[in-house]
C-alpha cells in the first residue's frame, strides 16, 4: 500500500491512497481507516474531487484502472461531532451509487429514518445545483440555465433555486442557514444533477429528477419533459443499496466495506 500526497500516480498492482495536503482534514480519518483494513489489490483511493483528485479519477477512467471514491455519506453524515458514530461513503469506480442490488434492509433500518409517503402536492419546482466540479466531471456545462430553460417548456410551476450551502470553509447542511426540509416541504419535485439533497427529498416523499449517474437515478426520473408526471415507484431497494455503500470509521477499519468491492477486479 502507498500513501501519495502529491502528483498523479498510475496505480499498478497496489492500493494507492491519495491524501489531501490538509493533515487535519476528515479525509484522513477515512483514508487511514481504509488503509488499516488491509484491502489488497489494484485501485486508487481518493476523497472528493478536490486538488488533483479530479485528474487522478479521469486518468483511471482513461486507463481502465480501478478507483474508489470516498466522501460524505447519503445518510447520517458528520456534523462536526460524533466522529465515530457517523458514516462515510465508499463507492467503487463511480462518484455515486446509481445502481440497486438485492441488499437486505438491516443497515438502512438501523439509521431510524422515517420514509414519508409519496407526495401528491407541491407549489414549485426546487432546483438544487451540484458543485461546479461535479458538473464538469459529468460534462455538463451551464447546467442550471439549461435546466431552467428546459423546465419552462414543460411546467408553469414557479422554479425555486437552492444552491449548495457554503460557509466557514465547509459546505452542505452544516453551512445552511435554511434547512433543506424547509425548502423542500412544499415542492412538487426536486431537480438536481447528482446532489445528495435528492436522497433527502426521496425520503421526504418528493420525486427527484436527476442525472443518470445520480444516487436517485434508479427511480427512473431522468427526463425533464415528464416533470408533471414523475414516477413514484418503490424506494426501499434503492435506500437499502445506498446504506450498503456507507460505513462508520470503525467498520471501515474492520473491512466491512470489502463486500461491495465484488464490483472490482482488484487483483488485475
Amino acid at each position: 500500500m502507498a500513501r501519495i500526497d502529491t502528483d498523479l500516480h498510475k496505480c499498478i498492482y497496489q492500493m494507492n491512497y491519495y491524501y489531501p495536503p490538509n493533515k487535519t482534514s476528515k479525509a484522513n480519518w477515512v483514508l487511514d481507516a481504509m488503509s488499516a483494513s488491509n484491502l489488497t489489490g489494484n485501485a486508487s483511493v481518493v476523497w472528493g474531487l478536490g486538488g488533483n483528485n479530479f485528474n487522478i479519477v479521469k486518468q483511471c477512467q482513461t486507463n481502465g484502472s480501478n478507483w474508489i471514491f470516498t466522501d460524505m455519506p447519503y445518510f447520517n453524515r458528520w456534523m462536526g461531532n460524533n466522529r465515530f458514530g457517523c458514516h462515510w461513503r465508499i463507492i467503487p469506480n463511480s462518484l455515486h451509487c446509481f445502481w440497486t442490488k438485492n441488499f437486505p434492509n438491516d443497515r438502512f433500518n438501523s439509521l431510524n429514518i422515517k420514509i414519508k409517503d409519496w407526495s401528491n402536492f407541491g407549489d414549485y419546482i426546487l432546483v438544487c445545483p451540484s458543485s461546479i466540479t461535479m458538473e464538469r466531471f459529468y460534462g455538463e456545462t451551464n447546467w442550471l440555465n439549461n435546466t431552467i430553460e428546459t423546465l419552462k417548456k414543460y411546467t408553469d410551476r414557479p422554479i425555486k433555486i437552492r444552491n449548495k450551502p457554503r460557509a466557514n470553509n465547509t459546505s452542505g447542511p452544516r453551512a445552511a442557514t435554511i434547512a433543506f426540509e424547509q425548502d423542500c416541504k412544499n415542492a412538487w419535485a426536486v431537480v438536481t444533477l447528482a446532489s445528495i439533497a435528492g436522497v433527502e427529498a426521496i425520503c421526504m416523499g418528493k420525486p427527484v429528477f436527476c442525472h443518470i449517474n445520480s444516487p436517485c437515478a434508479s427511480l427512473g426520473n431522468i427526463d425533464l419533459s415528464q416533470i408533471e408526471n414523475p414516477k413514484k415507484i418503490d424506494r426501499q431497494q434503492m435506500l437499502n443499496t445506498l446504506a450498503y455503500y456507507q460505513y462508520t470509521e470503525n467498520e471501515i477499519k474492520l473491512g466491512f466495506q470489502k463486500e461491495i468491492f465484488n464490483d472490482l477486479v482488484l487483483s488485475k
